[in-house]
């Protein structure tokens, strides 16, 4: 099954996820003390895990000033995002 990040990023593909050590991250809806110290700073997760949405997309603010600070309209990462939504990706999480 895939993890999807809240962001719309895929952690199957980051490396501090796929890596098979202890430390490893265990992804954006993992407790923050189990996740790697660049998720522990994002705003994006942050913000999905206070409002309780598990991909920013399907959110009722969507696009909020978060999104749309990290991930300007127009921009790779927005499209994918934009995607999930769509139902273009497969959305289970």
């Amino acid at each position: 099954m895939a993890h999807i990040a809240p962001c719309g990023f895929d952690c199957e593909g980051c490396p501090a996820y796929q890596t098979g050590q202890p430390a490893r991250c265990e992804g954006c809806h993992a407790p923050s003390s189990t996740g790697s110290e660049l998720c522990s700073f994002c705003a994006v997760r942050a913000c999905a895990l206070q409002r309780g949405v598990r991909v920013c997309v399907f959110c009722t603010l969507y696009p909020c000033a978060v999104i749309e600070q990290s991930f300007p309209a127009g921009t790779p990462a927005r499209q994918a995002l934009d995607k999930r939504g769509s139902g273009e990706y497969n959305n289970s999480v």
